[in-house]
């Protein structure tokens, strides 16, 4: 194989592995256009956040507000978010994040 087919060879494999990463990411549960991974990240913005208002409580003491669109699309998706949720509740702050909360829940 001459160097143009090998070059040829490369462009056609990175752009089908470009048209297949689009399309694992359309298939990622939507609710009123915006992906799942949006909605949890929205949801855990409002979860800090009502954290912060209120004082020291944990979050999981906080319970549902009905009126959270984020905490609507999660239920609405139902257990097609399942992964995603899985996926965000193994995930891991940064060595930052964690020395800010370890600083903030001290006081």
């Amino acid at each position: 194989m001459g160097k143009r087919n090998i070059i040829l060879f490369l462009l056609l494999g990175a752009a089908l592995a470009g048209v297949l990463c689009y399309d694992l990411a359309r298939l990622e549960p939507k609710y009123n256009g915006k992906r799942i991974s949006a909605w949890i990240k929205k949801a855990g913005k409002a979860e800090q956040a009502k954290v912060e208002q209120k004082g020291k409580v944990p979050q999981w003491m906080l319970g549902f507000d009905e009126d959270d669109p984020a905490q609507e699309a999660i239920r609405t998706i139902g257990t097609n978010a399942l992964p995603y949720l899985a996926e965000a509740l193994d995930r891991k702050d940064s060595s930052v994040a964690q020395k800010y909360r370890s600083i903030w829940v001290s006081y």
